[in-house]
């Protein structure tokens, strides 16, 4: 059976469920990014949800405060150990989940910092902003 989708593009596919979230929850918008999967304001225009890829759902000042105590606690690493055991904490079994989740967190923040820096997206935030009295 032929699938009539196979030559879809994936920007073709992201703009068809952008449409249907729209529809379905106006607040809530597919990014469809490698990481950041949604973004949702129906709890809050200012502080929205942010849905990243095999993480959960995080508030995005959550996802910030996150960044910033691992940031810290790799720089106390690099005062406090010898390179060899710095490379040991973060290769571990623990240290990679630890890096994997901070790589996951920081590019999940990039790509919903330039998904919310678009024209159209800072238009219907504060659209949203003036519907909810914000």
């Amino acid at each position: 059976m032929n699938n009539p989708f196979k030559n879809t593009s994936k920007e073709m596919i992201d703009a068809i469920n952008n449409v249907i979230n729209e529809q379905t929850n106006p607040k809530v918008f597919n990014i469809g990014g490698k990481v950041a999967q949604t973004i949702d304001f129906s709890s809050s225009v200012d502080d929205p949800e942010i849905y990243i890829k095999g993480l959960g759902v995080y508030r995005l000042s959550l996802i910030k405060k996150m960044i910033k105590q691992d940031l810290v606690r790799f720089t106390d690493m690099v005062g406090d150990k010898p390179s060899k055991d710095m490379l040991v904490m973060l290769t571990d079994v623990e240290g990679r989940k630890s890096s994997i989740y901070f790589a996951y967190r920081l590019n999940g923040l990039a790509e919903v910092e330039e998904f919310m820096n678009r024209p159209t997206v800072k238009r219907k935030i504060t659209l949203l902003k003036k519907n909810s009295g914000g």
